[in-house]
């Protein structure tokens, strides 16, 4: 493996630095005083407020999104082909966008509560938690539904044929040998969807629900107490860390390998009518009646004005520029990885940009390079933000190479040992090939991603610097509900496109 050693000593300085910066942050949390003293009280309440909206989304997105992998992969019903693409969309609404269009639907005089209280119905407020935990699972259920169907289609359908030989039905098979069976799909996808919530900001100030992020944003620039800011950040960091390890335990209990190429056979059920109309109707919750009420606050000449502003091109560069960086260093990271085995520790250490809220890794650039060189880091432009957002979504950009080089056949990486190959030959014939459908993909999703996160941009963004994410967070901050729909709609035409060609990608590989 000489052909990688090069790949591992430009990867290493920048594992390092990453390492630095978060044993930095810390450190200065730990010995720094704060200028005003944080009640105890006030910390232990809005640290709950965030587990508490965390855990029930997860739970609810569980409930949704493992119900509906079940019902389109075991059985069959008019429509299932669109059904099945339909209930990914959701996912392409940020959470912010997705909470201000129930609210200003919901809230008194929104169209959809004026439309409920014609029928002599009154609803009540939906900034609340529970109401809160609904929205967003509504939104965030697509991940776990991802995760739970793609295991689904993997696990040998002769199985669920041997459970129901012994007399079981379709349904207490699927709860007592199909359900167990997915459980690392269904833990995976519902720390995912964990993570998203307790890293939104938008979301939960349009919600009015307090929590770590929007107590974090008030005490660092309400207070102006950046210590106090930065050690509420490290509450939520250590709330993601603690999540992580519970998902390690989880995960590394033992489990059955019970992959097959086994062809589902779908189950036609009498009640295939109705689990159509149960599918369509979840769906105009979730997707169609989003999209109307989204549709119904644009303004079209506006709308069409607005694709020319300099927040679009803002936030199309900054998702390439980084896109573009991030994919970069994975791909100098997952080759250097494969050579890292006595320092795997550091390389792991700088991967869990992902799980950490970028609330959290923006806080922490401010105050290091506030400590460090006496300056804020706004100075420097984007500058800043392009590595708070190449730190928050490496990981994926390294997952993207990882996962393409852990399918290249070891004879290839033998065959190009033996001949001695110099890095860039090895690279270009060895390597390259298997790695350009990562690149591309990966260069989709991280670009969207990063025109989406609203909170590290907030708070990072220079003077004048406005995106469709700020865009959205000024409107709705305001209750500006038609103003933030242009912008909105442009990040979920963007995101829809993109989760269309990556669910067609997918099932053209299976």
């Amino acid at each position: 493996m000489e052909h990688l050693k090069p790949w591992f000593h430009i990867a290493l300085p920048v594992v390092i630095a990453i390492n630095i910066f978060f044993l930095s942050f810390i450190a200065l949390i730990a010995f720094a005083e704060s200028s005003l003293t944080l009640e105890h009280q006030r910390i232990i309440s809005v640290s709950i407020n965030t587990i508490t909206l965390g855990l029930f989304t997860s739970c609810l997105s569980i409930l949704f999104g493992t119900f509906f992998a079940v019902l389109t992969t075991y059985y069959d019903f008019p429509l299932k082909k669109i059904i099945s693409v339909a209930l990914v969309l959701p996912i392409a609404f940020p959470l912010y966008v997705y909470a201000f269009i129930f609210v200003g639907g919901l809230e008194y005089s929104g169209g959809i509560a004026t439309w409920i209280r014609s029928f002599d119905i009154e609803i009540g407020s939906p900034r609340n938690i529970l109401s809160g935990a609904i929205i967003f699972s509504l939104c965030v259920y697509p991940y776990i539904y991802l995760f739970t169907k793609s295991r689904l289609s993997n696990i040998s359908f002769s199985i669920f044929l041997a459970s129901k030989s012994l007399g079981n039905s379709n349904v207490k098979t699927i709860f007592k040998v199909i359900l167990p069976l997915v459980k690392p799909a269904i833990i995976a996808g519902a720390i995912l969807a964990f993570f998203e919530v307790i890293a939104d900001f938008g979301g939960v100030t349009v919600l009015q629900i307090q929590t770590l992020t929007t107590e974090i944003y008030s005490t660092w620039y309400g207070l102006q107490d950046f210590i106090g800011g930065a050690r509420l950040s490290i509450v939520l960091f250590v709330i993601a860390m603690v999540v992580l390890i519970i998902e390690k335990v989880l995960q590394n209990q033992k489990s059955l390998s019970l992959n097959s190429a086994d062809k589902i056979i779908p189950i036609n059920s009498k009640y295939a009518i109705f689990q159509t109309i149960l599918s369509i109707v979840f769906l105009l919750v979730v997707l169609v009646g989003p999209l109307v009420q989204l549709l119904a606050w644009i303004d079209i000449s506006n709308f069409l004005s607005s694709l020319g502003t300099a927040y679009l091109a803002n936030s199309i560069v900054l998702g390439v520029i980084c896109a573009l960086i991030i994919l970069i260093v994975g791909l100098l990271i997952s080759l250097g990885y494969k050579l890292a085995a006595s320092s795997s520790l550091i390389y792991q250490f700088s991967l869990i940009g992902y799980a950490v809220p970028g609330t959290v890794i923006a806080v922490g650039l401010m105050l290091v390079v506030d400590s460090f060189f006496g300056m804020s880091v706004t100075l420097f432009g984007v500058t800043g933000l392009i590595v708070c957002l190449v730190i928050r979504f490496l990981p994926i950009g390294y997952r993207y190479f990882s996962t393409a080089l852990d399918q290249i056949p070891k004879n290839n990486t033998h065959v190009l040992a033996l001949h001695n190959l110099k890095s860039w030959s090895a690279f270009k014939n060895g390597y390259l090939g298997f790695l350009k459908k990562p690149f591309v993909f990966g260069f989709l999703f991280i670009t969207i991603e990063c025109m989406k996160e609203q909170p590290a941009t907030i708070l990072l963004r220079p003077s004048g610097f406005e995106t469709l994410s700020t865009q959205v967070y000024n409107f709705t901050n305001e209750g500006q509900w038609e103003l933030a729909a242009n912008p909105s709609l442009v990040l979920v035409i963007i995101s829809t496109l993109l989760a269309i060609i990556l669910v067609t990608e997918s099932k053209q590989n299976k």
